[in-house]
């Protein structure tokens, strides 16, 4: 998974995490909907912060999802940088920093 995929999934899990603590999901549809992907895309969402410790439910009257813990999403990201990676031709085209000036 690149970097960028990274950091789309857990903007992704964290909008969910955030509708789910508004309690304004609405449906599994509607919230597949929502955030314009399939229905089974969202139960992998609940499911992995299932795993974090997230008791989710969800009411019929309300028509939402909730979290019946108090769960706190914690997410943190690490990124290493190869140096060979940066002295390829086309990490070339995107340094615009002249080093040389300074």
């Amino acid at each position: 998974m690149t970097t960028l995929s990274v950091i789309s999934y857990i903007e992704r899990i964290n909008r969910v995490y955030r509708l789910i603590r508004m309690e304004r999901t609405g449906s599994l549809d509607e919230l597949a909907s929502l955030l314009r992907v399939s229905r089974r895309t969202i139960n992998n969402y609940l499911e992995e912060l299932r795993l974090m410790g997230a008791e989710i439910k969800f009411s019929r009257r309300q028509n939402t999802y909730y979290f019946k813990n108090k769960f706190v999403l914690h997410a943190t990201v690490e990124a290493r940088i190869d140096a060979d990676v940066l002295d390829t031709p086309k990490a070339k085209e995107y340094d615009t920093y002249n080093y040389n000036k300074h």
